[in-house]
């Protein structure tokens, strides 16, 4: 219920106490049927759906504006159907505006986004990591990769922000070694590396505020745990085939691939050996010894839960 919906429900109210107290009754005639009741309901509905979307075209509208920027929308090979791009002319670096931009053109939290400073010379890439971060990772621009989703986010990394949908709040996070300097590199050892990467992981996992995670090394594999309670209920839900909601399995597996990418990129841009390997394991909620979903160096591995359906078949 809107603020004005409130106040008028209020004085209403208020004057049917008058009324009453006057010795008025109210009238049958002026009683709203169930069905008005209803209706009234669903254009209160539709004049806030329509008040988010004048909002969001306002917002759009800003933007282009104030950065001349241009949404140009899909990118060639884009095999997830879930990258956009969008160009502007700014001194302003992408963490600025990512919020405002998250907000105007963001159809879905699945969505990777590719901002583009034709200014700076830079790409950041946008991704929605649940329940309220978004990450922005800057990279140089390399030319023309706008046009390729191969060749996109194929720049040295430059810098990456943690930004709070809530609270605006920009957190910078540590980019040592991100340009691939071999002088830096050849400073420390594949151990401390792997410490420092571990230290990054911890901090962007508490962000995001998982039910619960880990982090683990074996041998050469640094195992990344994480896990969310009713996960393991859906899961054996959509694997016994109790239920069909295979859209929201996806968009949950289409997430977790998100934050295995962003974590792998930061795996790799401390020059880490290519010994080494990164995985990230979604557990089952209710037996942590089962593993439900594995990611390994940013891809997706093995999906359990379908494997196991086809299986039941």
């Amino acid at each position: 219920m809107n603020i004005n919906r409130a106040k008028l429900i209020l004085i209403l109210t208020f004057s049917i106490i008058i009324i009453s107290s006057c010795g008025f009754s109210r009238p049958r005639e002026a009683e709203l049927s169930s069905s008005e009741k209803k209706l009234s309901s669903e254009a209160v509905k539709k004049d806030e759906v329509a008040s988010k979307s004048s909002q969001k075209e306002l917002l759009k509208d800003n933007l282009k504006e104030t950065y001349n920027l241009v949404y140009y929308g899909n990118i060639r090979n884009d095999t997830t159907g879930n990258w956009r791009y969008s160009i502007y002319s700014s001194n302003d670096s992408q963490e600025k505006l990512a919020l405002d931009y998250y907000k105007a053109f963001f159809d879905s939290d699945n969505e990777i986004h590719a901002l583009i400073n034709a200014s700076l010379n830079t790409t950041a890439r946008i991704s929605f990591i649940p329940p309220q971060t978004l990450d922005v990772t800057i990279f140089e621009y390399k030319k023309d990769e706008e046009y390729d989703a191969s060749a996109l986010f194929s720049g040295n990394i430059l810098n990456q922000y943690h930004i709070n949908i809530k609270s605006n709040e920009i957190n910078e996070i540590n980019t040592k070694n991100s340009n691939n300097d071999t002088d830096s590199i050849s400073s420390t050892n594949d151990e401390t590396k792997l410490e420092e990467f571990k230290k990054t992981a911890d901090k962007l996992l508490t962000e995001s505020k998982f039910d619960g995670y880990k982090i683990e090394q074996n041998k050469n594999i640094v195992m990344v745990y994480i896990w969310m309670d009713g996960v393991s209920d859906a899961a054996s839900a959509l694997a016994t085939g109790a239920s069909n909601d295979w859209d929201a399995w996806d968009k949950t597996i289409s997430s977790a691939e998100t934050l295995a990418k962003i974590m792998y990129d930061n795996f790799k841009k401390r020059g880490i050996s290519d010994d080494y390997h990164l995985s990230l394991l979604i557990l089952n909620d209710s037996n942590q010894d089962r593993v439900l979903v594995t990611f390994l160096d940013g891809k997706l591995y093995e999906d359990s839960v379908k494997k196991a359906y086809k299986n039941n078949q």
